[in-house]
């Protein structure tokens, strides 16, 4: 079994880019609890800021594979420094399988293709989505189009 994350970056959830804040406690214990419940032989996550990182640290730490489903190359080259390296000691672990969605630089489209990438490669999308619209809305929304289940967290309630 394979699961995929799908959630907001750090700017909607606080702003806590360390991912130790209240907030992203309430996640990665979130995200622990439905890897742990579930057993995937693999999680696929999209390596963006916040939501997707948490959880392929946790799955990491729960010893499970990550598919690092990377939309573009040079994805980080915009985040801070502090960010950079994050991204790239997370892509180094041996349990990490990093893959380039769309080869070439950053394009808008990417990050679509990049979720349907996720959805189509897993059997069960994780959400952390307060329901407004954005990426995780769309990727939400091809999940269901596609008939995958959708577990949803709104890191609000």
């Amino acid at each position: 079994m394979r699961i995929a994350v799908t959630g907001h970056r750090p700017s909607k959830l606080g702003g806590d880019y360390t991912g130790d804040g209240t907030m992203a406690q309430k996640v990665r214990k979130w995200l622990r609890r439905q890897v742990e419940i579930r057993h995937p032989d693999e999680v696929v996550t999209g390596m963006a800021l916040g939501v997707d990182q948490w959880f392929a640290e946790e799955a990491l730490r729960l010893d499970i594979k990550v598919h690092a489903a990377i939309p573009c190359d040079g994805q980080e080259r915009t985040w801070p420094t502090s960010s950079q390296v994050r991204y790239k000691l997370l892509l180094k672990q041996a349990s990490v399988t990093p893959h380039v969605v769309s080869p070439g630089p950053y394009a808008t489209w990417k990050m679509q293709a990049r979720n349907e990438y996720m959805v189509d490669y897993s059997d069960l999308l994780l959400a952390v989505w307060d329901g407004s619209h954005g990426g995780t809305w769309n990727c939400v929304r091809y999940a269901e189009k596609c008939g995958k289940p959708v577990v949803r967290l709104d890191p609000f309630e």
